[in-house]
């Protein structure tokens, strides 16, 4: 309908806003494990070392949130264009039939005023004329079925695009605890680091 553009909008920005507040609390949580990790530090290159290791996983945090926002935005865009172009082709097919109605209408009664049998006046409207008017309604159904099928791409779009910034940055992570376990020598050092998983619920479509 006419708010489903509004209504979508504003469960998007909520749905935003609810991402945020969940990285803010992340990352709280993650200057903790930091501190953590830094405890263990006892000279100067277990320090450097454990600097490294928080450079390189703020990197990974950031090149993740960066590919999944990117993500989130064509997403958002496609659905609203979507809405939009689907919203365009249903308001023209209501539009179309309700003129060819309207010919089918006045053709009838022109018909009647020239003469024309009445059955033959029944048998014109019902067949062709009326059938030219449904026909125009035909395209409202198309629009309907290709906006199914774009919002199942997008939805394919994004999954994939979120598994690769998960799997990037799990290999990022992964690389940077070797590298830190190699100067610390101990297995557990980063095991509490916290993880970030895919934002969740999904962002919402119509």
């Amino acid at each position: 309908g006419r708010d489903r553009l509004p209504r979508l909008e504003e469960r998007w920005q909520k749905h935003m806003a609810d991402l945020e507040e969940r990285r803010t609390q992340r990352d709280a949580n993650l200057d903790r494990h930091f501190e953590k990790i830094e405890e263990r530090a006892k000279n100067e290159a277990q320090k450097q070392a454990v600097a490294a290791f928080r450079t390189a996983v703020l990197a990974a945090i950031d090149s993740r949130r960066l590919a999944v926002k990117t993500a989130l935005d064509v997403f958002h865009s496609g659905v609203k264009s979507s809405l939009e172009v689907r919203k365009t082709a249903i308001e023209k097919a209501f539009a179309d039939r309700a003129a060819a109605f309207k010919a089918v209408v006045e053709k009838a009664e022109s018909d009647c005023l020239a003469g024309v049998a009445p059955k033959t006046v029944r048998t014109t409207a019902s067949t062709s004329s009326l059938k030219s008017a449904q026909e125009k309604f035909a395209s409202a159904r198309k629009a309907n079925d290709e906006f199914k099928k774009t919002i199942e791409q997008l939805r394919a779009d994004k999954k994939a695009a979120f598994e690769k910034a998960h799997n990037d940055f799990k290999a990022a992570i992964e690389g940077a605890k070797a590298d830190l376990k190699k100067v610390l020598g101990e297995p557990n050092a980063t095991s509490t680091l916290p993880p970030t998983p895919l934002p969740l619920p999904s962002p919402p479509v119509p």
